[in-house]
Formats: structure tokens, sequence, C-alpha cells
């Protein structure tokens, strides 16, 4: 990360290799990009709950020098996020101000939704939920979904217990297409 030459190669594959790049700091206008790239025509499968909450006594508050200090320290950090970030708002100056407006009051409906029918109940300690839905990391708050759909209970789920769930899916899914096709289904391999 010392070298510039190395930082610019590594922004210049970054370019080649994907269409777009998200931003954190504009999550909502990168979902409305997100959602055209893929050429989807709703934001259904976009809206999410926000679950790492960081509790307040967690969060740190940093001054103006000490950011200084940082882009300093992390120039090569900052130099790859401003190219990143300039190439965001020339795709957002491309996609039309108006159209964006009118997409950003659609994600805000659907989200504003989802989070009025899967309302988050925050809880005073993690230890009250069982371990695979406790939420990972200090000062994060821990919360349950008191509402059993099964969308908000996914929605919902902690990062791991997730990946362990899609993967069950994707097996039962692989093995019931094995079988359709008269092959057999080995864990880790396809033998016809």
């Amino acid at each position: 990360m010392e070298n510039p030459q190395k930082v610019d190669q590594k922004i210049q594959e970054i370019e080649e290799t994907f269409d777009l790049v998200l931003m954190v700091d504009q999550f909502e206008a990168s979902m409305v990009l997100l959602k055209n790239y893929l050429c989807w025509h709703s934001y259904e499968d976009l809206v999410s709950l926000k679950l790492n909450v960081r509790d307040e006594g967690y969060k740190s508050r940093v001054s103006e020098k000490s950011k200084n200090q940082l882009k300093s320290w992390l120039s090569s950090d900052y130099k790859l996020y401003q190219y990143f970030h300039e190439k965001f708002l020339q795709k957002l100056q491309i996609f039309g101000h108006d159209k964006l407006q009118r997409e950003l009051l659609e994600y805000q409906r659907l989200q504003s939704e989802t989070n009025h029918r899967c309302q988050l109940r925050f809880l005073k300690s993690k230890y009250i939920l069982p371990k695979s839905d406790r939420p990972w990391g200090a000062g994060i708050k821990p919360y349950t979904i008191d509402n059993p759909d099964k969308d908000c209970q996914l929605m919902g789920m902690q990062e791991l217990k997730f990946i362990k769930y899609m993967t069950i899916l994707q097996k039962e899914k692989a093995k019931k297409i094995m079988e359709e096709k008269n092959m057999t289904f080995v864990t880790s391999e396809i033998i016809e």
C-alpha cells in the first residue's frame, strides 16, 4: 500500500472487474443503481433491516484533526475511496437527478413498510438469545423479531445462521435436480 504505482494498478483492476462499486455512505442511491444495473423491476429483493446497530456507548467520535491524520496514514485507502466515489457520482449524474429522486422515494416507501412490518425489538442483553441468534461484536445491540413472517425472519437472521440455512437449501435443490436427471448427488462432487 506504500507503492503508489501498485495502488493505481489495483484501482485499475477493480475498475476493469466491477461495473458498479457501491458506496455505504450513499447506501440508498447505491441500491437504486444496483437495481437498475441488475435490470430488476422492483425493490422488494433489496429491502433490508438495519441489524448491526451499535449501542451509543460504543460509538467513537473522531475529531477533524484525527480525520486528517487518518487520511494521511491511510492515503492509499483514501485514494481508492476517492476514485470510486467520483465514479459513483458520475454514474448518478448519468442516471439523472429526477429519475433518482423518483426511485429513491419508491425504495424508501418499501423500506418503511418493511421496517414497520418486521419491527426489531432491541434487548438489554445478548445472553437472553440462543447462541446462534446473538450478534457478533462489542456494542452491537441484540434484537429479536416478533413477526413470524418468513421474510421478516430471514431478513433478521444472523449472518452465519443465514449462510448455514442457504447452504442446506442449495444442497436440497441440487439433490432434487440431480435426481430428476438420474444423477447421483455426492456432497462435494457430481457423478453420472
